[in-house]
């Protein structure tokens, strides 16, 4: 749909006779917009076409306000000039709005006091016929055809949000909690190539920030689109860095904040990295600075470090608490139990990086307990002392006992204190003293853990952006919501996953992120991947994996960021080629001038492109393509032999052969023992989305002779997010480091839900899934050599980035079965036998001889274990170890076979060990 911008016209009308019982309508040059006097919604029409967005059904009302009795909607509405006055049902009162009609919007304000006891006040909304898949998600804001309609709050205590129960619902909202003054908002109605300018015109018109980069509004600014490396950057080490960032082609250098402060909150400098303080940044920025990059500090937003100053010896009284309770019996120094006035139903026992904590908070004293009763008396257990450097005391009954809720393992300021100024105040002299061009603000989300992440998490970034005497590209993870949009200049970097990283970014950062981010007309950056030396947890990186993180962030001009430390710099054998791949992408993107047919191209997931060419020359994309890989066991001979599909011309044989270690057959002294069904064992329960699982010995035994545990789970939801599981925590924890395959017999009942054994490790945060499909009856046995990937994002398993980043495989903290992807309305039963750890046996893969459609080509070069045998296109065999050090290089003197266009056959030989391979095919196209 064309929106043509029609001459200005922007009026209120009143259909009828000036009264209490007449039609209300606003307009403004695009949009019609009429409501009845029952506070019903009748029309929103577009006047370039005449189509009405208002959703069908029941009309829907202006407003509704919540109090103790629940929610009461507008029932009526009286118009006189441009002030409203709006009735609710059930005698609850009514509010007055003042209303404007401007060229581009509607302006709507709460004025004088609300009814008695609301805690909610929804004071516009309206539900509208918009496609769901143009919304924002941070912003309300969506398209139809070439129109773009946003609730823009014109405060910091306007609650913006959307769903899409009735049509697409916008709503404007105040709450208590944040206060009902100051309460006003524009509608905003525009063509979508018009909606950036005439947003710069509401922060200048309606006093909001407008905060600028190269002396242009920074939504307009060409910094938005530069590359950064955020590293641990030091006064020792700056050279080091700069010749690193210069090789990549980036422009900002981001210090982690564990590297530049001691702590968050005080944000002293550490003297390891920084021994001259905010001098030391400061010639650091100018070092920067003179070789033409700039200098980033990250942080953790509003998190306060439990060894901060502002924790001990004496707590704060201005940090965040999320509960209160009296202490019933006096305690001295020494007692381990904590007897309170009421039950801590709902509060954690487990204190990890995961968890909200387990800290209490009396007097000037943190103690930590490890327990506590729902039932009379209410009592903390387990109770240490005079935690993070607070002092053990007496306390007397009656004493408030206060419950320090963490996130990250990181207290909160109370943000309706003046804390958080404080802290804000310091960043910015830091900022404003060393010349810093980037400010990071991480774990925004961390206000959640008080209810109000809407208003709370980019409340920093404001109060830190007022006191910037510089102009500083403000990102990170806090700020996108809201409010936060005129101050959060860019985001969507997170933790970065070291496994499956083309498919993360295919199945998470791009649709789940990216997507949203432009659809809320705010700038994205394609971060963080990591440059990866070998783990155990995760192969080397290699250089196709920054192609196409770099081809996908130029096909939505989103700068990249590389996450490493600079002792990993080249730890990778292939880091060069890969800074290389950086560089030239970053140059291509900015110069720019590709078609709209070759972007939209190079935007779909999935396809894979190797870039060509230069600046002089021209830039040019070659289709390629990395796969699949396809895991051969020589045990299991159905795996040895397989089909490759080229969708291009005939080519010679391009292929990666990475092996993996044997391993030893299930029930061997060597093998690790995860589980035994034959030991009694406690399995704690849990679920998510209206599933259940239940965990019971039972007689059946499998194959191998050993009994099993039964599971039984239901689930009410077809939601993807439906599990349930049972765990067992470990002691003394099993290492795993030369186990990590696993084993097992299962039973199924051929149901289609699918068994995750997951493994847990120390932090609660990481994890890795070995997942068995149920599609079967019977026993089964089952051998994993590596854990899922593609199935991480088909089932939503517990944490993505966990569960496909890094890895503790020396001390697994605990053992999940859960039940996924169950039928709904139906109880499912899966027997689970022995589960074991199967050592590996560091066989070499030698004398193997790979057979492409009959033709055999013998590997020139023994494999170890993780090593890496690459074939090229030109007839090159190199052979790199583990962590893509180049060892041998062969030049092939006899012929490669050939890959037909379309389906060839490929088997693999492995000689006389036993051998367990991956090996990926890689075939190019044309120009």
């Amino acid at each position: 749909m064309q929106v043509a911008k029609p001459l200005a016209l922007s009026v209120i009308i009143i259909v009828g006779a000036i009264s209490a019982h007449a039609d209300v309508t606003l307009e403004n040059d695009y949009v019609r917009w009429t409501i009845g006097d029952d506070a019903k919604q009748r029309s929103f029409v577009v006047k370039a076409t005449g189509d009405d967005l208002m959703a069908p059904g029941a009309a829907f009302p202006l407003a509704s306000l919540h109090d103790a009795q629940g929610w009461h909607d507008a029932a009526s509405l009286t118009a006189k000039g441009d002030r409203w006055t709006v009735g609710f049902a059930d005698g609850a009162g009514s509010i007055e709005l003042v209303t404007r009609a401007e060229s581009d919007h509607f302006f709507l304000e709460l004025m004088g006091d609300v009814p008695p006891g609301v805690d909610r006040l929804a004071f516009a909304q309206t539900s509208l016929n918009i496609p769901r898949e143009t919304v924002g998600h941070y912003w309300p804001i969506g398209r139809v055809g070439d129109l773009h309609i946003l609730f823009a709050g014109l405060s910091p205590y306007v609650r913006n949000s959307y769903n899409s129960t009735r049509g697409t619902v916008f709503r404007a909202e105040a709450v208590n909690s944040t206060g009902f003054d100051d309460i006003r908002l524009a509608i905003l109605t525009t063509n979508t190539n018009e909606t950036l300018p005439a947003i710069e015109r509401l922060e200048l018109k309606y006093g909001l920030p407008h905060l600028t980069l190269g002396g242009a509004w920074f939504r307009n600014s060409s910094e938005l689109r530069q590359p950064y490396l955020f590293t641990d950057l030091t006064e020792a080490n700056v050279s080091e860095v700069i010749e690193f960032a210069k090789r990549g082609g980036f422009g900002h250098v981001l210090v982690f904040s564990t590297t530049w402060a001691v702590s968050n909150g005080h944000y002293e400098f550490k003297p390891q990295s920084y021994p001259n303080g905010l001098a030391g940044l400061k010639r650091v920025a100018d070092e920067l600075h003179a070789a033409g990059l700039k200098l980033g500090i990250h942080f953790l937003s509003a998190c306060i470090s439990r060894h901060d100053p502002y924790v001990r010896p004496v707590p704060d009284r201005r940090l965040a608490v999320a509960r209160e309770f009296r202490l019933v019996r006096d305690i001295d120094e020494t007692a381990t139990e904590v007897v309170v006035d009421a039950s801590p139903t709902g509060m954690t026992k487990e204190d990890s990086y995961a968890s909200s904590g387990c800290d209490l908070w009396i007097g000037d004293e943190i103690i930590a307990y490890t327990d506590y009763s729902t039932e009379e008396p209410f009592r903390f257990a387990g109770c240490n002392r005079g935690r993070y450097g607070t002092a053990p005391a007496s306390h007397k009954a009656g004493a408030t006992v206060r419950y320090l809720q963490r996130q990250y393992n990181f207290y909160l300021p109370d943000a309706k204190t003046d804390l958080l100024p404080e802290i804000a105040a310091r960043i910015a002299t830091i900022c404003n003293r060393c010349g810093v061009d980037m400010l990071y603000f991480d774990g925004g989300e961390a206000m959640n853990r008080l209810g109000r992440r809407w208003h709370d998490s980019h409340w920093i970034q404001r109060e830190v952006a007022k006191r910037l005497d510089r102009e500083v590209l403000i990102t990170g993870s806090g700020g996108n919501g809201g409010f936060g949009w005129h101050t959060h200049m860019r985001g969507v970097s997170n933790d970065g996953v070291n496994i499956a990283t083309k498919l993360y970014l295919d199945r998470h950062k791009v649709p789940q992120r990216i997507d949203i981010y432009h659809r809320n007309l705010a700038a994205a950056e394609m971060g963080w991947l990591n440059l990866r030396a070998w783990n155990p947890a995760y192969p080397a990186t290699q250089p196709d994996e920054w192609e196409y993180f770099c081809h996908k962030a130029l096909a939505y001009d989103s700068p990249v960021s590389l996450h490493m430390h600079t002792s990993n710099f080249w730890g990778n054998g292939r880091a060069g080629e890969c800074l290389d791949i950086i560089r030239r992408y970053e140059r291509a993107r900015v110069l720019g001038g590709f078609s709209p047919e070759t972007l939209s191209r190079l935007r779909e997931l999935g396809r894979e492109f190797e870039l060509v060419g230069d600046e002089r020359t021209g830039w040019r994309f070659r289709p390629i393509r990395y796969g699949p890989t396809h895991l051969l066991c020589s045990d299991r001979p159905e795996t040895m032999t397989w089909t490759v599909d080229n969708p291009f011309d005939t080519q010679p044989l391009s292929v990666r052969v990475r092996p993996r270690p044997a391993l030893q057959p299930f029930g061997h002294e060597q093998n690790v023992v995860l589980f035994d069904p034959a030991e009694a064992v406690r399995w704690d329960p849990a679920s998510l989305a209206g599933a259940t699982c239940s965990a019971e010995p039972s007689a059946r035994e499998s194959p191998d002779g050993s009994r099993s545990l039964k599971l039984t789970g239901t689930t009410k939801s077809a939601s993807t997010r439906s599990r349930a599981w049972v765990r067992r925590e470990f002691s003394p924890r099993p290492n795993l480091l030369q186990a990590r395959s696993i084993g097992l017999w299962v039973h199924g009942d051929g149901r289609g839900e699918v068994l995750d054994v997951q493994l847990v490790g120390p932090s609660l945060i990481r994890a890795r899934d070995y997942l068995v499909p149920i599609d079967f009856t019977g026993w089964r046995y089952f051998r994993i050599v590596d854990a899922a990937a593609e199935q991480t994002f088909d089932h939503q398993l517990w944490r993505h980035k966990g569960n496909l980043g890094s890895f503790n495989f020396r001390a697994i903290r605990e053992l999940r079965l859960q039940l996924v992807a169950m039928p709904v309305g139906e109880q499912v039963t899966v027997h689970v036998g022995r589960i074991e750890g199967l050592r590996e046996i560091p066989n070499a893969l030698t004398g193997a001889v790979l057979e492409v459609n009959a033709k055999p080509w013998r590997l020139p070069l023994t494999v170890q274990p993780d090593e890496l045998l690459e074939l090229r296109s030109d007839g090159i065999c190199v052979l790199y170890d583990r962590n893509n050090n180049e060892q041998q290089r062969v030049a092939l003197t006899a012929a490669v076979p050939t890959l037909r266009v379309g389906e060839n056959r490929l088997g693999l030989q492995p000689g006389d060990a036993t051998a367990f391979a991956y090996v990926t095919p890689i075939v190019r196209g044309s120009l």
